[in-house]
């Protein structure tokens, strides 16, 4: 199950493993906004595989991933 949360220009994306087996999930969203999270329950940052107007990932067992969009940086500002 997953879903994403906005509020203002806030992203919130939650991605959950409800079944007692690993798993690997696709998610359409908007790709090149989505290839970073701000992990919000085990810290550090997500990142997903991006492909075909979709992003993967793979989760464990009962696994939750609960992130804050990391904005990206402007092409223009990268060296």
């Amino acid at each position: 199950m997953s879903f994403l949360r906005r509020n203002g220009s806030e992203e919130i994306l939650i991605v959950l493993n409800l079944s007692n087996r690993d798993t690997h999930v696709r998610i359409d969203l908007p790709v090149m906004e989505y290839s970073s999270l701000e992990n919000l329950l085990a810290g550090g940052k997500t990142s997903f595989q991006l492909y075909s107007g979709r992003v993967s990932a793979d989760l464990s067992a009962f696994q939750a991933i609960v992130g804050r969009r990391i904005p990206l940086a402007p092409l223009d500002r990268i060296q």
